[in-house]
């Protein structure tokens, strides 16, 4: 499967979709809402350069 390209995963038809795992990163405040590093590592993502 190459980047952008149909598919099907389980069944499911995806397109044109990148995912990503779930992950825990351990970035929410003592309350467990978004915080400032949660939110970076969020919204910098998305721009990141892949190989």
């Amino acid at each position: 499967m190459k980047l952008l390209e149909h598919a099907v995963i389980a069944g499911m038809p995806v397109r044109n979709r990148i995912l990503r795992s779930a992950t825990w990163e351990a970035l929410a405040d003592a309350k467990g809402y978004m915080s400032e590093n949660n939110t970076a590592s969020m919204t910098s993502w998305p721009r990141m350069k892949w190989a």
